[in-house]
């Protein structure tokens, strides 16, 4: 994760820090234990977090991504293994094989569809 903050406006880190599930994810990719309170933060809004953000696929380098990361990500974004290979594992998070309205619900909102990546086939 240091990478890929480092590669952005500190203005926009700052933004994206404001989100709570990004926070708990950093916090887990510098290797530190979430507190109970943390952990059902991420549970709770992981999924609508990955809506709203147009989240459709996850890649985990192994080598890299902590075990307690890569675990707590499987399970709050509910994700499904499509394939690995050289090390690293793709993920589709399941919401964005569905339709989902972002915006308000005024009726002038559209939904968003992802286009499904098939299984790798060994």
């Amino acid at each position: 994760m240091v990478g890929a903050t480092s590669r952005i406006t500190r203005r926009e880190l700052a933004r994206q820090f404001r989100f709570p599930v990004v926070r708990t994810i950093v916090a887990l990719s510098e290797g530190r234990e979430l507190s109970s309170a943390e952990r059902g933060v991420l549970l709770a809004q992981a999924r609508r977090f990955a809506a709203r953000a147009r989240l459709g696929y996850i890649v985990m380098d192994r080598g890299r991504t902590p075990e307690s990361l890569r675990r707590a990500a499987i399970e709050a974004f509910d994700l499904i293994k499509i394939g690995e290979d050289g090390g690293h594992e793709l993920y589709q998070v399941p919401a964005a094989d569905s339709e989902v309205v972002l915006g308000p619900k005024d009726g002038n909102s559209r939904p968003l569809l992802m286009p499904p990546i098939a299984p790798i086939d060994r």
